[in-house]
């Protein structure tokens, strides 16, 4: 199992990776980190879950990196289908439509809160 880890580098980093890697440890799968605006991550394929933190930047007022990440990851979840995304916030799903996530036609992207994201896997997994 191959999972992608979009995390802000800010001070809670270690602990939100270490809370990730402890729910899936029994998976044994393998990581690979980065920063959660950056597309480099996406230019790989292989993944099982992409996991993104979503918030921080992304979402402050004034800018359209949201917008854009967005569209992205529509873009890429359409385009690999077998892999799922989970981005991890407190902001909710209307939020996460406001900035153009298509939560509603494409099957491969939910929400969740950090510490339900095996379930959410396991759920989408049946």
């Amino acid at each position: 199992m191959k999972i992608g880890l979009f995390i802000d580098q800010d001070e809670d980093r270690k602990k939100i990776v270490k809370e990730i890697k402890d729910q899936f440890k029994s998976h044994k799968p393998s990581y690979v980190e980065d920063v959660c605006i950056s597309d480099k991550l996406l230019e790989q394929d292989g993944f099982d879950l992409v996991i993104i933190d979503y918030g921080g930047l992304t979402s402050m007022p004034g800018n359209s990196l949201g917008e854009a990440y967005s569209r992205y990851v529509n873009e890429y979840a359409e385009n690999h289908p077998n892999t799922l995304f989970i981005y991890i916030t407190v902001m909710g799903e209307e939020y996460l439509k406001s900035e153009g996530l298509n939560l509603d036609d494409l099957h491969n992207i939910k929400w969740c809160n950090r510490w339900d994201i095996l379930s959410v896997w396991k759920k989408h997994n049946k």
